[in-house]
């Protein structure tokens, strides 16, 4: 399952490489609900099957709301497929403000047995996005699309070895580009680093594990495995608004 942050329906038709691996050769939903518009209360709904005023994480943040307003649930959709005897694995953006507690350095949510989610706030910084990589942070360093792409293909690949092939497998794929909202994002790689497409154009991490990334380089330059410092937009671009769903 790939879930993609801000896209509307009618983007897909731009999309050639979607039309042409998924469209052209699987399902289409012609007819399909979106339980609520906003971002927690929608994943928590895809993660137990119920509407938000049953399952009751209403929001982003507060009591009925975000990471904290869900944790600890066990009567999800992975724990079920996990008992039905599949390979469950995540990937990206899980809750908002995952990743500031404890649970940062856990190896998991209940369910997965491949567990690679965002840890916020830097979720949000698609330049260098940090993961808990089942209890160890990772900071690649390279564009959070082609990151979870990469990661993606490497996480198929294990599961199709698993018991020679024959166990099912549910992956879960969270992009969150494009996500501030305006014409030209301050994050948008090509803007920041016109002449460096290895920052946006990568095939592999570049970074090892690190128990922390604040160890992680911070030498001059562009960006290895450090949080990059403020976008400038170019002259007379609008200032984007970031969001926090």
């Amino acid at each position: 399952m790939i879930n993609v942050d801000d896209l509307a329906a009618t983007d897909i038709r731009y999309m050639p490489n979607v039309q042409r691996l998924l469209v052209q050769q699987g399902t289409t939903f012609t007819d399909a609900v979106a339980p609520t518009p906003l971002c927690v209360p929608a994943r928590a709904s895809l993660l137990t099957g119920k509407y938000a005023h049953n399952h009751k994480n209403w929001s982003i943040s507060g009591t009925n709301g975000g990471y904290k307003g869900f944790t600890g649930r066990r009567n999800t959709l992975p724990v079920w497929m996990d008992r039905a005897g599949y390979r469950t694995m995540f990937l990206g953006k899980y809750l908002n403000n995952y990743g500031r507690g404890a649970e940062r350095y856990s190896s998991g949510e209940p369910g997965w047995d491949d567990w690679q989610a965002t840890i916020d706030p830097s979720t949000y910084n698609l330049l260098s996005p940090k993961f808990n990589s089942n209890g160890t942070i990772q900071s690649p360093g390279i564009y959070s699309s082609v990151v979870l792409k990469n990661r993606s293909i490497k996480m198929i690949k294990r599961a199709g070895t698993n018991v020679g092939g024959k166990k099912p497998w549910f992956l879960w794929v969270n992009y969150v580009a494009p996500h501030a909202g305006g014409p030209v994002e301050a994050s948008d790689p090509k803007r920041r680093y016109p002449d460096q497409p290895s920052l946006w154009l990568g095939t592999r991490d570049r970074c090892p594990p690190t128990r922390d990334a604040s160890a992680a380089s911070s030498s001059p330059g562009p960006p290895t495995c450090s949080t990059p410092g403020p976008a400038r937009s170019p002259p007379g671009s609008p200032t984007p608004q970031p969001r926090s769903e």
